[in-house]
């Protein structure tokens, strides 16, 4: 997800064509219309992909980026499928779960990649979210990208004094390591937490 990039101006808030706003809808009703097509019109999903190929291609962005992203859907379609085991047609309800799922965290992969943060807060206040939401959503990504420095500061630290160890002790100091960003990241909660209330938040 692109952090950098100028604050929207005034014309990037209305519906343009670069318009965030617009490209968050555009975006979602292609994930809503890809989700409700029903599973045996599957090859209907091809145009999508097809399509999605040329916008990744015109935009420039990395097939190996994208397809690291859609390693995270695999568990859940793997309990999903699971759970699909020994209904009917249970081949071509797994197959349309894997089609929909890869295509639509391919959307919201591009989405992310060629829209800055502050573009996409611009974009959802354009469109009425609730503000609460768009806070919640900025705090997400503000503090997702803290935290993910600091247990890339650790596994370097990590790294640095266990090169000798057995796989046995890595495996131990990692969870240990977890621990640690653990009660890290609820200590800087709870200072966030404070501050929120200093300045009216309720």
């Amino acid at each position: 997800m692109r952090i950098d990039g100028p604050f929207p101006t005034a014309a990037k808030e209305r519906f343009g064509p670069r318009s965030p706003a617009r490209r968050i809808v555009f975006a979602f009703a292609w994930v809503a219309l890809i989700a409700l097509l029903p599973a045996r019109l599957w090859i209907w999903q091809l145009p999508s992909a097809f399509a999605l190929i040329f916008v990744t291609r015109k935009l420039g962005v990395s097939f190996t980026a994208l397809g690291k992203r859609t390693l995270l859907i695999w568990p859940f379609v793997g309990f999903t499928a699971l759970g699909l085991l020994g209904q009917p047609e249970w081949h071509l309800r797994v197959g349309n779960l894997v089609l929909k799922a890869v295509l639509s965290i391919w959307i919201l992969s591009l989405l992310t990649q060629t829209t800055s943060v502050i573009e996409l807060i611009a974009g959802l206040r354009r469109l009425h979210f609730p503000a609460i939401w768009v806070e919640l959503f900025a705090f997400l990504v503000r503090y997702a990208s803290v935290l993910a420095t600091e247990w890339n500061r650790m596994q370097l630290a990590r790294e640095a004094r266990t090169f000798h160890l057995p796989s046995r002790e890595r495996w131990r100091l990692l969870a240990q390591s977890l621990g640690c960003l653990f009660i890290r990241a609820y200590e800087r909660a709870e200072r966030i937490h404070q501050a929120m209330l200093a300045r009216g938040y309720r």
